[in-house]
């Protein structure tokens, strides 16, 4: 009981000294737009501890509304932390639109290979403002050639939830090998367990009226507020 007793007046003494640093000691807070690489203006929220600095800052970046989080901005400022609040783009008060990905992305590809049979792979990817690349999506297939002819082939680049910013560069990458992130296919139609032997082989992408290869995104119309 006494152990008790005493962390009750622990607790109260540090509700009692947060509740007077918000009070007396609250965080300057400043409204600007900061702006990106390609022009966009972001919405931002700053919070400063009162003093001299220079203080450690937190960054939260938000696509639900960043007043929403301003308790954060006081309650660092405890610590004599600085708090920055971002809402993202094409969000609240931030301009730009994004495009949003929402469900399962597919791809019909028409191929030809010198080989019989062979691997396919279609790689959804976003490609940044500074050159980075990340993979979004991806998927493949095994396809097995009859004929000479060009092959229509339904790849699943499965589902996906993304969202992708202005500036930004949806990226599409075809490829007959991921390795190593998918074992290697030799372009025979032995399984690739006891194959021995390896094939060279020369992939065509067919596009046009007649071998109309797409990409089919699920692109999600973000409701307008």
């Amino acid at each position: 009981m006494k152990i008790l007793k005493i962390l009750l007046v622990v607790i109260l003494g540090i509700a009692i000294l947060a509740f007077a640093a918000y009070k007396f000691f609250k965080a300057e807070k400043q409204e600007i737009l900061i702006t990106m690489d390609d022009g966009v203006k972001l919405s931002t929220s700053v919070f400063v501890p009162r003093g001299k600095g220079p203080f450690p800052a937190v960054l939260v970046r938000t696509p639900y509304n960043k007043y929403g989080e301003e308790w954060l901005g006081q309650a660092f400022n405890i610590f004599r932390i600085a708090v920055v609040l971002q809402d993202t783009r094409g969000k609240f008060k931030s301009e730009g639109e994004p495009m949003v990905l929402l469900g399962p992305v597919g791809a019909t590809i028409w191929f030809s290979s010198t080989a019989e049979c062979t691997d396919f792979y279609v790689l959804l990817q976003d490609e940044f403002p500074d050159g980075k690349i990340i993979n979004i999506q991806e998927g493949g297939t095994k396809v097995k050639f009859s004929k000479k002819e060009p092959l229509k082939t339904e790849i699943s680049v499965w589902a996906t939830g993304y969202q992708l910013n202005p500036g930004h560069k949806l990226r599409v990458v075809i490829t007959s090998s991921w390795f190593p992130r998918f074992n290697r296919n030799l372009n025979i139609c032995d399984p690739a367990a006891v194959a021995t032997t390896m094939a060279e082989a020369k992939q065509t992408v067919m596009y046009g009226p007649d071998t109309p290869s797409s990409v089919n995104l699920p692109v999600y119309i973000i409701p307008q507020q």
